[in-house]
């Protein structure tokens, strides 16, 4: 059988003997229906790493050394055959099998605000209806909202709000990577008489419901009943990193927020949380460009290569989508400060686990990098193809409060099906 190069042996042996004669049997192109078989896997969890300010695509994930646009850096080799990135990611390069490039992202948004609720909600904002960011949608569809940890944490700064959600499904931010959250456990008293002043809570709470009937009340109680679970949980162990072997501190770089921040999102999925955002800033480069992406690019490699080859060694990448993401790129043309300005023309964004096939590249941009080439991919495709990655219909709506239904992605989108091919 002429099985593609992207239908591993391991693929092959997923489907197992029953799998290949049922297709047999049922008339189905074997090839074709073994493929459809291996991509039937489904995220459970995401890991969204947000990089704040837009970072270079040239100098990132599609160089173009040796033109005029291209700038200093040189593009290297990777473990994908015919990819090739920038030679500050020496390290994402040899995880290249199982990452996907998305080249030619493209929107309207140059504005860092308007832009970052786009691609956090997969909407541009509205004066009518505030929008659920990804995380929050994540965690409505995949979170338990009894579950000891919440469904929804941010690393290393805030993320976009859960919108018409509610608060319930809002994130808790954790400001440090690596150390335990702030005010975790009680300060100047013992268990017992925590768990009286938990008792006096709830008897006042319960009186006050009684007497009145809002949302806001419910949204309340909701709020400290997650706090409560959060501080009474062992769970919370997970988000201190000074335990961490010496092998870990090498690989993510734990001198660092972000790659500590990355370890903590691999803890937090291990024990069920189904979004974490890790975020990494200082991507506004408008002047100096070369020498703020190596810094931050320092920091990105070990971080994030080490963070997709343990879910893969750990078997929980088919699980787990990561997104390599910010708000827009760069301009191709150099400024006169040395920097590249915001350019939501043409940019990247960076996906593996969750069913997407790595090891390719989708879509490209033209020789100077200005416009989209072929394969344009608008950002609501980014958001039904994330859904599609979970399993859920990108047309799924949604009701706000006030009775307007919002899908998944919006009504023109696309799933991006190569990414899955």
């Amino acid at each position: 059988m002429d099985t593609p190069e992207h239908l591993s042996r391991k693929d092959f042996l997923k489907v197992g003997a029953g799998g290949i004669v049922g297709v047999i049997m049922a008339g189905t192109n074997p090839v074709m229906a073994m493929r459809k078989i291996a991509a039937q896997k489904r995220a459970k969890a995401c890991i969204l790493l947000w990089m704040g300010g837009g970072p270079s695509q040239l100098d990132t994930f599609d160089p173009k050394p040796d033109t005029m646009n291209g700038g200093m850096f040189k593009a290297i080799r990777t473990a994908a055959k015919g990819i090739r990135i920038s030679e500050h990611l020496p390290k994402v390069a040899e995880q290249m099998r199982e990452l996907a490039i998305i080249r030619s992202m493209t929107s309207r948004e140059g504005n860092h605000d308007r832009a970052s609720y786009l691609l956090h909600t997969g909407y541009t904002p509205q004066a009518t209806v505030q929008y659920a960011s990804l995380g929050a949608m994540i965690s409505f569809e995949m979170g338990d909202l009894n579950a000891e940890l919440p469904s929804f944490i941010s690393i290393n700064g805030s993320s976009a709000g859960p919108g018409f959600l509610g608060p319930r499904y809002r994130p808790l931010v954790i400001g440090n990577a690596g150390q335990m959250p702030g005010n975790i456990k009680p300060y100047g008293i013992n268990e017992i008489r925590q768990y009286k002043r938990w008792r006096l809570l709830d008897r006042f709470e319960d009186s006050f419901d009684k007497r009145r009937d809002s949302s806001a009340i419910v949204a309340h109680r909701d709020v400290y009943e997650k706090a409560q679970r959060l501080m009474e949980s062992k769970l919370t162990k997970v988000f201190d990193v000074s335990n961490a072997g010496s092998k870990q501190v090498r690989r993510y770089k734990l001198d660092n927020y972000f790659g500590r921040g990355c370890l903590v999102a691999k803890r937090l999925i291990e024990v069920g949380v189904p979004f974490v955002e890790v975020q990494l800033g200082g991507w506004d480069t408008h002047s100096d460009v070369f020498n703020s992406v190596s810094g931050l690019s320092s920091q990105l490699d070990p971080a994030f290569a080490a963070l997709v080859e343990e879910l893969r060694a750990d078997g929980m990448l088919d699980e787990t989508l990561v997104v390599w993401m910010g708000e827009f790129g760069r301009t191709p043309r150099i400024n006169e400060r040395g920097g590249r300005d915001h350019f939501p023309g043409a940019w990247s964004v960076v996906m593996a686990g969750g069913g997407v096939s790595g090891g390719q590249v989708i879509g490209s941009t033209s020789d100077d990098g200005m416009e989209v080439k072929d394969n344009p991919v608008q950002v609501q495709d980014l958001f039904a193809s994330i859904g599609q990655s979970f399993g859920i219909d990108p047309k799924k709506e949604l009701v706000t409060p006030e009775g307007r239904p919002i899908a998944f992605a919006k009504k023109d989108a696309k799933v991006i099906d190569q990414l899955f091919g």
